[in-house]
């Protein structure tokens, strides 16, 4: 998906904008050229004028006329630069100075979206994802591991919470790094502050700078959206949920959980499911819990599709918390 049709005609109108300014810009530069010194006007309509005789040579075959008026423009050029030079201008006074030089402000480059487009777009998806102030603190950059238990185990699994995190960290680093649209989702379990929200948003970043589309909802606002869409308020919204590249959906089980919740849970993993989309899913919530809060429908649902990731440790918000009252 990346950009939807609105987003993407938005983008194209601020990269037509700057093409239409650096033209605007250039001609603002031609007209001073000309009120310092009129006859530049008058050398460039005879470079215009040979030129179109250079072509209708060139088309009848006429080699030593095109030679001759080449030879004319060239002169012209040049007398044209002295006189840039003697009114106190560079001289690529009077070029097109664009935003971007790579596609001079188009956007694309032999048909593939150039670096500044991409750039645009990346911002656009930040903004879109309702998350963009999290990313820029909360990435693979910065996440540490050093908030991890490398002593105690965990009886399940054997592991410490290093262990385990590091596995998990791997694994999350190769789903943005390799992201592809519908290929993988995960399904984060574990108690408060253990890291999975923070994680999330470390895929979420890798996935934004590669141009797909993420949206972020706690899971009561995203209900919350579903309800106001269920009833046409935000049809538009409704499209994005399901058609976003990836969608996160936090915190699942803090809630207000009833039939319409479940059902709607159940819905938007199937439609995103059919239209090969990714979904991240955090939840406290054991499976056991998710089963008997969502129904079987819905947790063989997250079981099947979804790798499961598990999460373990003292609360890091209140390991941070501890530190900094003990400085």
């Amino acid at each position: 998906m990346a950009l939807s049709n609105s987003q993407y005609e938005q983008l194209m109108s601020v990269i037509e904008g700057r093409h239409a300014d650096a033209v605007a810009r250039q001609k603002a530069a031609f007209d001073e050229v000309v009120r310092r010194s009129p006859i530049y006007a008058e050398m460039e309509e005879a470079v215009a004028k040979n030129q179109a005789e250079r072509v209708k040579a060139l088309l009848r075959g006429d080699e030593m006329l095109e030679d001759r008026l080449l030879s004319q423009i060239e002169d012209l050029r040049d007398q044209q630069r002295v006189i840039l030079s003697g009114v106190g201008f560079p001289a690529d006074y009077l070029d097109v100075h664009y935003t971007c030089p790579l596609c001079g402000d188009t956007g694309y480059v032999d048909g593939v979206k150039c670096r500044c487009f991409r750039a645009l777009e990346a911002e656009m998806l930040y903004d879109a994802s309702n998350i963009r102030g999290l990313l820029e603190q909360e990435n693979f950059d910065t996440f540490d591991l050093k908030w991890f238990d490398r002593v105690r185990r965990d009886p399940a699994s054997g592991r410490t919470s290093y262990e385990n995190m590091s596995e998990n960290l791997r694994k999350a680093r190769e789903m943005a790094q390799d992201f592809k649209p519908g290929e993988k989702n995960m399904l984060f379990i574990g108690g408060a502050g253990t890291g999975k929200t923070f994680l999330s948003n470390c895929i979420a970043r890798e996935v934004i700078k590669q141009g797909y589309s993420v949206i972020y909802y706690p899971a009561a606002s995203l209900f919350d959206r579903m309800a106001d869409s269920a009833f046409g308020r935000r049809e538009d919204e409704r499209e994005q949920i399901f058609g976003c590249d990836l969608l996160i959906i936090d915190d699942l089980g803090t809630e207000v959980t009833n039939s319409f919740a479940t059902s709607q849970l159940f819905r938007c993993i199937s439609e995103r499911r059919l239209r090969r989309r990714s979904t991240i899913i955090s939840t406290n919530l054991d499976l056991n819990q998710l089963r008997d809060t969502y129904t079987e429908r819905v947790s063989s649902r997250l079981l099947e599709g979804f790798e499961i990731l598990r999460f373990f440790n003292q609360d890091i918000r209140i390991l941070k918390r501890h530190m900094m009252q003990t400085r």
